[in-house]
């Protein structure tokens, strides 16, 4: 069996981290050195890419360029669920 390639650098891979956020919270603005995307399984809210504010809702993708400062509100009744 051949192991999975590894990404030839941090920008390359993105990050895949299920977050839940509780109804009318919000993530706090974070920067990092690479890449991330994701599905947005549950949410109604919003996510602020470099001071630009994009709705998101359930079977949204979130794309984010490395080095952008990023952070996610949660603007529905119930709990968010996002990668």
């Amino acid at each position: 069996m051949t192991p999975p390639s590894q990404p030839t650098s941090t920008t390359d891979a993105p990050a895949w981290n299920l977050s839940t956020i509780p109804s009318s919270a919000g993530s706090t603005a974070e920067t990092r050195a690479r890449r991330d995307q994701g599905p947005v399984m549950r949410a109604a809210g919003v996510v602020h890419i470099d001071g630009t504010e994009h709705a998101i809702r359930t079977g949204s993708t979130v794309f984010i360029h490395a080095m952008a400062s990023h952070s996610v509100r949660n603007t529905g009744s119930e709990p968010s669920r996002l990668f």
